[in-house]
């Protein structure tokens, strides 16, 4: 049920997105087009180049409506790669000072093969949940992720400098019913902490299990 109902949530998310941005951009080209009937001749130059530039804003917004929900990176270069693009996007949106601090084992070549790619995309969704939530909610002007992977786990830590929120086990306004299930489903815990004034930090140990299939000893045990 949880599972289900985080997935509708999402759902939720997105058709929220595309109705906010990407329609309303579409219904105000719809308008300017309309209007070209009746422009003044002179004056038709420069509404044809209004209908071109909200044209290109929904060609920007729907690429990265795209790339939020499934960034080729993640699937062609690794989690790494990921997270960096998802930081310089998410930076450049917010005006946010967004520090990322990386340690994956196969992309420093220590571990072969890369992680499961269940285990990369909650890596990279937990990190993409936390930093919507910041942009959202948190008012904030700093935010450090830190993602490393040691004694079979991925560690991923978000902290943020911004107003903070009580946390007393009622924080499903803050959309986090899907990062919490996608921890859960990956065999992995979550713990958040914040209160007002002082920011918030979301943390979550997953297990490393391997593209082939095979964890770490640590993990298992674990």
């Amino acid at each position: 049920r949880r599972s289900v109902e985080a997935s509708e949530l999402e759902r939720r998310r997105w058709a929220r997105e595309l109705h906010d941005d990407s329609l309303q951009e579409l219904a105000a080209v719809k308008l300017r087009l309309g209007a070209l009937a009746r422009a003044d001749p002179d004056q038709l130059e420069a509404a044809v180049a209004q209908a071109i530039q909200h044209v290109d804003t929904s060609i920007r917004a729907m690429r990265s409506l795209i790339t939020d929900m499934r960034p080729a990176a993640l699937d062609q270069l690794g989690v790494q790669p990921a997270l960096e693009a998802l930081v310089e996007r998410s930076g450049v949106l917010s005006g946010l000072d967004i520090t990322l601090e990386t340690d994956p084992r196969y992309e420093s070549g220590d571990q072969a093969p890369r992680l499961a790619a269940a285990i990369e995309t909650t890596v990279y969704r937990v990190v993409q949940e936390a930093l919507t939530n910041v942009v959202k909610h948190a008012n904030a002007t700093t935010v450090t992720v830190r993602v490393t992977e040691q004694d079979g786990t991925v560690d991923v830590l978000v902290t943020d400098d911004g107003r903070g929120f009580p946390v007393d086990g009622t924080t499903d306004g803050f959309g986090l019913i899907g990062m919490r299930e996608r921890i859960r489903l990956a065999g992995g815990r979550h713990e958040i902490a914040s209160e007002p004034g002082r920011g918030t930090s979301v943390r979550a140990v997953i297990p490393a299990a391997r593209a082939d299939g095979a964890a770490t000893a640590a993990a298992r045990t674990g």
